[in-house]
């Protein structure tokens, strides 16, 4: 998956379609030149390492993406069964011999989605400082889904946000179709003023759509805390890049691998660092 991933960015032109003909289909090949790669070539991470970071036909060397997005993909996809497996108390054996509850499985996938969607958003932008609109509407659609199946699979309300029960608690909406309705709202509204006012050189509007999208995926909530982290962590490596500078003043610092990087904290360690939090003041 985390190849496919590194397939989909690297072939990407912002004015072409993320899944594009040209873009997801083909043998794989080397960027430099066009060299088609063997099935030794193709094995995640450890052809890398074999080839030390050159490609076997012209020398040239390879971008550090390809072991790290593959890296990234496989423990994110493993890493989501196992939390879930934690999250809704459903033991790993029952998922392995097929006779957890539907709605795991299916939840499960889409997850696993939703996930590898906002890798692949915040590789892009990375590369081409942009969110292409397929990415951020296909993040939506997964949120709707997630969603659905969280309602119809009878889950405990505590269980259906990454906040479990502070969700409970502050969430002002209790119904969990209209606390995502509310949390699209609540977390595109500051983004778009913000990009509004700087003109999107502030603050892109590609991070605004995606705002939307988190909203919908995580809920009031966890997606609160997901943009507090992506804020506190972005401006910490802001400052860094500046004090050691590898940036200037005014220079473009993508924001979606922030965002992206606060989404997958709040999924895993929403409840904890929450917690954590009150923790301080609770003594």
């Amino acid at each position: 998956m985390g190849s496919f991933l590194n397939v989909l960015a690297l072939r990407y032109h912002p004015e072409s379609s993320v899944f594009s003909k040209r873009n997801s289909a083909g043998r794989s090949h080397c960027m430099h030149c066009k060299k088609k790669l063997g099935v030794w070539e193709l094995i995640p991470i450890f052809s890398f390492m074999f080839i030390q970071g050159k490609c076997s036909t012209c020398g040239k060397k390879l971008t550090w993406q390809y072991p790290i997005v593959e890296f990234l993909g496989g423990v994110l996809a493993v890493a989501s069964w196992y939390h879930l497996s934690n999250w809704f108390m459903v033991s790993l054996e029952s998922v392995i011999l097929g006779i957890a509850p539907w709605w795991f499985y299916v939840f499960g996938v889409v997850l696993i989605l939703e996930i590898l969607t906002l890798l692949l958003i915040a590789v892009i932008d990375f590369r081409h400082y942009l969110i292409p609109n397929e990415l951020v509407v296909f993040l939506g659609v997964l949120g709707l889904g997630g969603l659905s199946v969280l309602y119809f699979g009878n889950i405990p309300n505590f269980t259906t946000s990454w906040a479990g029960n502070y969700e409970m608690v502050f969430a002002p909406f209790k119904n969990i179709f209209i606390d995502r309705v509310f949390a699209v709202l609540a977390l595109g509204t500051p983004f778009f003023f913000l990009s509004l006012f700087t003109g999107g050189r502030g603050m892109g509007w590609g991070d605004f759509k995606l705002s939307l999208g988190l909203g919908l995926v995580l809920g009031f909530v966890a997606g609160t805390l997901s943009i507090i982290l992506a804020f506190a962590i972005g401006g910490v490596f802001g400052l860094f890049m500046l004090s050691f500078k590898f940036r200037k003043i005014g220079q473009i610092l993508p924001f979606a691998p922030f965002l992206v990087l606060g989404c997958l904290l709040a999924i895993f360690f929403g409840r904890v660092i929450i917690s954590s939090y009150f923790s301080l003041f609770l003594g």
